[in-house]
């Protein structure tokens, strides 16, 4: 973005840089909002079409670039018709939505050709589609949408409550907007439902309450939509997955606005879920408030990551106890004062998954502990994926204790290049090489591997030649 020095090079014999179909320099410029280099390079012939520019100047909120693009357009600079029906500028409009450029969308909104009768409405859906064909051809996943249910249900998932009541005064009425999802009638939802329950699990009290005002204060749209059967009373309603959601994430007012302002209520996944995250207020107050309870899976949950007040409190005020998962997935993922919690206070245990999982992820400590406090064991997983991940000392201690791997323990070795794991596997646990593990590496990837199998293991190269 620095015009001096550009000017500076092309004055002492710079060339411009050879044009590509795909992403180009001026597409980097409208990401940033630079305006002044656009217009300057604009001046030296260099904007050779705009597309894909619009779309990544409204996504990053410039909307000067955008109203400079499209006045270039306008003017007849280029024939690229940005404006035209199904054209970028429409295309537009979700991206600009959907990460809260509210001006944007409405700029574009207003300046792009919307259809007035059923064969423009045909004509913009053709060219929409192709546009968005072309678009994809700048070589990177095309942000061109059209405008829907999704547009907004996404605004609402994102926190945008301007946006989400701009988009709902300004195309509900529009029959696509109604529901949304897609196959059969009955597969599909009423879009409020969806934007509330999205909103929810974000967090987004502000959007909840707007759409739920919105909907009720809409008496004329309402009577509108009647008419034309796109909405009914439940499209005012959100799900159990809204106050299951916002309780899994830990949104301790949404779930509170939900219960006093709504009567889908949650189900048991709203404990579990909060468990899980660890979510200790959010728990209290559900079972201050709710009947629904939780399940196994609560403090299974609160088990894989790690939250031991959770389960205390889980353990002191429900009944659902736990499953072997609870110990497992602790001692896979590293948590040994959880381990040792449940060891002593409760009486599921653990399986062979335990110590194979420790081993895997390189619980040392773990492992030890398991082996010295349980009696479970492990299978030749532990060491194979141990050897996987690189772990020798784990590898070193299991084989110390007659614990044995398989091939895939060396043959993960070979193909990772850890020599010193290989040779140890090899000398020490006396696992064979085969013609996988000599297929498993390669003279560039690891050499010394590569080296030694040709010369300790000759009948596997010549296999391997063959």
């Amino acid at each position: 973005g620095d015009i001096a020095l550009a000017e500076w090079l092309l004055s002492n014999g710079a060339s411009w840089p050879i044009e590509t179909r795909g992403r180009r320099v001026v597409h980097d410029i409208a990401v940033q909002g630079r305006l002044d280099v656009l217009k300057w390079l604009a001046d030296k012939g260099q904007v050779k079409g705009t597309a894909g520019m619009v779309l990544l100047a409204a996504e990053n909120g410039h909307l000067q670039v955008v109203r400079w693009l499209l006045d270039l357009d306008a003017g007849g600079y280029y024939q690229s018709k940005l404006t035209g029906l199904g054209a970028e500028a429409g295309l537009a409009i979700h991206i600009a939505a959907v990460n809260g450029h509210l001006e944007i969308a409405k700029y574009l909104r207003a300046r792009a050709q919307t259809p007035q009768n059923a064969l423009q409405r045909t004509a913009e859906t053709v060219e929409q589609k192709v546009q968005i064909r072309q678009l994809k051809q700048l070589g990177e996943p095309t942000t061109a949408i059209v405008v829907s249910a999704n547009t907004l249900v996404e605004a609402g998932r994102n926190g945008h409550s301007d946006v989400v009541r701009w988009l709902y005064l300004e195309y509900y009425g529009d029959r696509k907007f109604g529901m949304i999802g897609s196959g059969s009638e009955s597969q599909q939802i009423p879009t409020e439902t969806a934007v509330m329950d999205a909103a929810a699990v974000h967090g987004h009290l502000k959007v909840l309450v707007l759409i739920q005002a919105l909907a009720i204060a809409s008496a004329v749209s309402t009577r509108k939509r009647l008419r034309d059967g796109t909405n009914k009373d439940e499209n005012r309603q959100c799900t159990a997955a809204a106050m299951d959601g916002a309780a899994s994430n830990g949104h301790l007012e949404v779930v509170k606005w939900l219960h006093e302002s709504r009567a889908e209520g949650c189900t048991k996944h709203a404990m579990d879920g909060a468990a899980t995250g660890g979510h200790l207020e959010v728990l209290k107050w559900l079972q201050q408030h709710r009947l629904e309870g939780c399940s196994a899976t609560a403090m299974d949950g609160a088990a894989r990551n790690g939250h031991l007040d959770v389960i205390k409190w889980l353990h002191t005020n429900t009944t659902a106890g736990c499953t072997t998962k609870a110990m497992d997935d602790a001692a896979t993922y590293g948590y040994l004062d959880v381990v040792k919690w449940l060891h002593s206070n409760l009486d599921e245990g653990c399986t062979v998954a335990a110590m194979d999982g420790a081993a895997s992820n390189g619980y040392w400590d773990i492992v030890k502990w398991l082996h010295r406090n349980r009696t479970e064991g492990c299978t030749t997983s532990a060491m194979d994926n141990a050897a996987r991940h690189g772990h020798l000392l784990i590898v070193q201690w299991l084989h110390s204790r007659g614990l044995k791997g398989t091939n895939a323990a060396i043959n993960s070795a070979a193909a990772e290049g850890n020599f010193e794991m290989f040779l140890f596997l090899h000398s020490q646990c006396q696992i064979e090489c085969t013609r996988e593990t000599m297929l498993s590496t390669s003279p560039s990837q690891a050499p010394e591997i590569h080296t030694w199998i040709s010369k300790n293991y000759p009948a596997i190269l010549t296999l391997d030649q063959e």
